[in-house]
């Protein structure tokens, strides 16, 4: 009871329909702490929630239960209003009718992440970490701390120390900061250039006629493997200021490369009969998609931005921008592509569902979550 009224106060937080913790909820029983004969073990308790780590439309019970092999026990809807009635007469169908939803989910979660481990928030989070392993082996870091820097271009930073607040003692201020000027410069370059999808209405109103929502088939995974790893102790190839870019700055060894990795902060002018501008600036925190950034110092924008706006036929003048360098594997010619590997994995996965367990089936459905969950998380 003192632990329930502790919870509640301390609140759950709602992620992908279901109610989790997102760091564990530790709580000292004091009622106890004076009863003779008594030990009293702090506690330690997260809470998960399956609903966070199902695909969409296949979160109910049974679709866990028939994952696992382990039937989902119903019974009629007039015996679910008279509980009492069905203790006194079936106590033993009644306790197992009780106990079988939370076998189901315990089941379902230790199947994902094994036996007495700590169980991520969300399937996502999962993705991240399994994503990141794959892309450790890849790039052959043994640490954490090497994948930071070669991956991200990032360093542990100490900033000294400072006192604890609530107990004696000090704690180390630490934060992860990019390992050079050149780094910092153009993360924050393309930081601010990331604007995610092109999600617009470009028509409103009452359609009578049919339709269509054309989709690319795997869009963000064929995406995540185009993406080149940045050479972070050496990150800029050649810098450009105060002048028009045109489509020959995005040839490399005579031919067209559309994703040359490069992030600049421009001015832009579309020709007016262009119906879909593709260069964003964030009005009120929404991307809007105007034909002319007139009226505006500039806006950050990175390459395969400008290489579509310049075969759309816009003006695009940069007054400060950067080409960069990718990273090699092993001192050959072949561009380090750590993310494509992490995504062929989860891919061969759910193809391998596909096969076994069938086109729908919550196994194919989880791995293209997690195939498209870590577009979010990157």
């Amino acid at each position: 009871f003192a632990l329930g009224k502790h919870l509640h106060a301390v609140g759950l937080t709602e992620v992908q329909g279901g109610l989790v913790s997102l760091q564990p909820i530790r709580y000292a029983p004091k009622s106890l702490k004076n009863v003779s004969n008594t030990r009293v073990y702090p506690v330690s308790l997260s809470v998960a929630d399956t609903m966070c780590h199902a695909p969409a439309n296949k979160k109910k019970l049974e679709d866990l239960g028939n994952a696992i092999g382990v039937e989902k026990i119903s019974v009629d809807k007039s015996i679910k209003n008279h509980m009492k009635q069905l203790l006194a007469a079936d106590p033993a169908f009644f306790f197992e009718y009780a106990s079988n939803d939370s076998i189901i989910t315990l089941l379902y979660a230790s199947s994902l992440y094994r036996y007495n481990n700590a169980i991520p928030v969300t399937v996502t989070s999962a993705t991240a970490k399994v994503m990141k392993n794959t892309m450790m082996d890849y790039l052959a870091c043994d640490s954490s701390k090497k994948f930071n820097r070669k991956y991200r271009g990032l360093e542990l930073v100490n900033h000294g120390k400072f006192k604890l607040k609530d107990r004696p003692g000090f704690l180390d201020a630490t934060s992860l900061e990019p390992i050079s000027n050149k780094a910092n410069a153009i993360q924050y370059y393309a930081s601010q250039a990331y604007h995610g999808g092109y999600n617009i209405c470009t028509e409103v109103g009452s359609f009578h006629y049919v339709t269509y929502d054309y989709d690319l088939k795997n869009a963000y995974p064929t995406a995540m493997c185009l993406v080149p790893d940045i050479n972070w102790e050496n990150p800029i190839r050649s810098e450009v200021a105060y002048r028009d870019l045109t489509l020959g700055d995005f040839k490399e060894d005579g031919r067209v490369n559309p994703i040359k990795p490069f992030v600049g902060y421009i001015r832009f002018k579309f020709p007016a009969d262009v119906a879909y501008p593709c260069i964003p600036i964030i009005v009120d925190g929404v991307p809007v998609y105007p034909l002319t950034s007139d009226g505006m110092d500039g806006v950050y924008a990175a390459g395969p931005f400008i290489w579509l706006a310049l075969k759309l036929g816009a003006h695009v003048y940069c007054d400060r921008g950067y080409f960069l360098n990718v990273l090699y594997r092993n001192d050959s010619s072949e561009v380090s592509r750590s993310l494509s590997a992490a995504v062929k994995q989860l891919v061969v996965d759910r193809n391998k569902a596909k096969r076994e367990k069938g086109k729908g089936s919550l196994e194919e459905l989880i791995l293209k979550t997690m195939v498209n969950s870590g577009y979010g998380k990157t």
